[in-house]
């Protein structure tokens, strides 16, 4: 089975990390990690020709790890029905890619790893030609935030994973932590900038995937 690898900027370089044991499944993988990379560029890329060559008499996996650039940093303000809108948008994105893959490759397995959040006040500062005009960042804008990635996280990309492999990969939970009620759940010191994680983080979570992956094939 090829394993097609599909990710935006957070996993670019991770096919030079030395997984030692795991070396086998990374064998089989084709990597396409694009800076920027949105949900829509990915239902782009499933249905060209590159991709279907990819999966020409080849039984296919298709991991994403996307969906960080298709979320809005000004959560915070935004009614319940925006929020909706927005969720329901990303969530038929998601299912349109399948759709698309799946029609290339009728017997393809698609797996979707958690979406980890990101420091506002940092990855703004860092970016500020990518990134929202919000002022001065608050708790309520960070909490906000990280609840709609949440949301997408525990409602649908859970349920997914479930109905198509049951494989789950919580990239998020690498740090994730409990400090009280009113503190974040989030630490961010292991991203380097608010949103690309350091070398180790990296490392942790190419381990991590590596070996859920292999549970597919």
């Amino acid at each position: 089975m090829k394993v097609i690898f599909i990710s935006d900027s957070r996993l670019c370089g991770v096919e030079r990390i030395n997984l030692g044991s795991n070396r086998n499944i990374v064998r089989r993988i084709n990597y396409h990690c694009v800076p920027g990379l949105k949900l829509g560029d990915v239902k782009r890329y499933v249905r060209s020709e590159s991709f279907e060559k990819l999966c020409k008499q080849n039984r296919v996996l298709v991991f994403l790890s996307v969906g960080i650039n298709d979320i809005p940093e000004d959560i915070y303000g935004r009614t319940g029905e925006d929020l909706n809108i927005l969720y329901k948008r990303i969530v038929k994105k998601f299912n349109q890619i399948e759709t698309a893959v799946k029609t290339v490759a009728f017997n393809a397995k698609v797996v979707i790893a958690t979406i980890p959040p990101k420091e506002l006040e940092r990855t703004i500062r860092k970016y500020p030609h990518k990134s929202e005009k919000l002022g001065t960042i608050t708790f309520n804008h960070q909490q906000s935030f990280e609840n709609f990635v949440s949301r997408i996280n525990e409602d649908f990309i859970n349920d997914f994973n479930k109905k198509e492999t049951q494989v789950h990969i919580p990239l998020h939970r690498a740090f994730r932590q409990h400090r009280g009620r009113r503190g974040s759940v989030y630490s961010y010191n292991k991203l380097c900038d608010g949103l690309h994680p350091d070398r180790n983080l990296k490392k942790h979570w190419m381990e991590m995937i590596v070996s859920r992956l292999e549970q597919c094939i």
